[in-house]
């Protein structure tokens, strides 16, 4: 983008790069179909791919930026750190955007002052949705304090939105250097600072999940999760004592889910995540959550799961895990 326009750029699409050469040019062509039409730039950020991935982004109007790998979290704050749009939008190499939202999404953001617009995601294959918009957060705009249960709902990937680039960089708010779940800190950390957002009903990408992601290894980097979600824990803290009370009882549920994925998924590595489990809950961070019966929560969430099965080892698998991990609350 020439200098002159740098202060015309609407929108700053950052795409984290890692060995995507199969699905990248798909990826691209969709960005620059969307983008056609209004001020926009498209930043590549490749984190150290040993594939043509480096080469492909040559062949589109992108600004390449290669550096070593470090995961998909450094690299997208790569490119936050050279963006000039007004708004940014974070897509994965191997998703398409969809052409025809970033209209609306503009538009929606100019319109209302906001500092965040959250849409919905589709599979590459149109067979749903990642997200139902709640209509009591879709109608005007909100911030957390005003429905924090609704608003916690919301899926936490960054490709399911665009943001205001000022607000992340007065707030200081960047994505965790983890290997996995570096989202996690990066859209709670815009909830808890304020951000003014809105929802709009309308996809913004095509999703693919494709074999040997991230997401499918996340039991061999767990400890990931707990790093994040303490992250979060002590952000949380300049929050009102009720919305923070909802948050964190949110946030650990969401916290136990994931172990008992694990759990369910007959990991090899569980005897570690358990020890991992305890010593986070048995942290003396644990004083920031009173009145919150930890215990009842991990329960509770063991108890929803077992309903919808039938076999009795899986039952005895997922009560193992309530029984395991009571001991780090009682």
């Amino acid at each position: 983008m020439k200098e002159s326009s740098v202060d015309k750029c609407q929108l700053s699409v950052i795409v984290p790069i890692y060995n995507a050469r199969q699905y990248l040019r798909e990826c691209l062509e969709s960005i620059v179909a969307a983008v056609r039409g209004f001020a926009a730039e498209i930043i590549c950020v490749d984190d150290g791919s040993t594939d043509e991935s480096a080469v492909i982004c040559r062949d589109y109007p992108v600004r390449l930026i290669v550096c070593e790998h470090r995961g998909a979290g450094v690299a997208r704050n790569t490119g936050l750190a050279v963006a000039v749009g007004k708004y940014v939008h974070f897509v994965d190499a191997d998703d398409t955007v969809v052409v025809g939202a970033y209209s609306d999404f503009l538009k929606l953001a100019d319109k209302n002052e906001l500092d965040m617009v959250r849409g919905n995601g589709i599979s590459r294959d149109w067979r749903y949705r990642h997200m139902t918009v709640s209509p009591k957060v879709s109608r005007t705009p909100v911030v957390f304090e005003d429905c924090s249960l609704e608003i916690l709902k919301l899926s936490v990937v960054p490709w399911l939105g665009i943001v205001r680039r000022s607000f992340i960089m007065e707030k200081s708010i960047s994505f965790a250097s983890t290997i996995c779940g570096n989202d996690v800190t990066f859209f709670y950390d815009l909830l808890i600072n304020g951000a003014r957002m809105q929802l709009l009903r309308r996809p913004l990408v095509r999703h693919f999940s494709r074999p040997g992601s991230l997401i499918q290894q996340r039991h061999i980097y767990f400890t990931c999760d707990f790093e994040n979600y303490n992250h979060v824990l002590l952000s949380s803290a300049c929050l009102t004592p009720a919305t923070r009370k909802i948050f964190l009882r949110v946030l650990l549920i969401n916290l136990c889910n994931r172990l008992l994925s694990y759990k369910k998924s007959n990991v090899s590595n569980w005897n570690a995540i358990q020890g991992y489990a305890k010593e986070f809950f048995r942290s003396p961070d644990l004083s920031l959550r009173e009145g919150i019966n930890i215990g009842g929560i991990v329960k509770e969430v063991s108890n929803r799961a077992v309903k919808p099965f039938l076999y009795q080892n899986v039952r005895d698998k997922i009560n193992s895990f309530w029984n395991i991990l009571q001991n780090c609350f009682l």
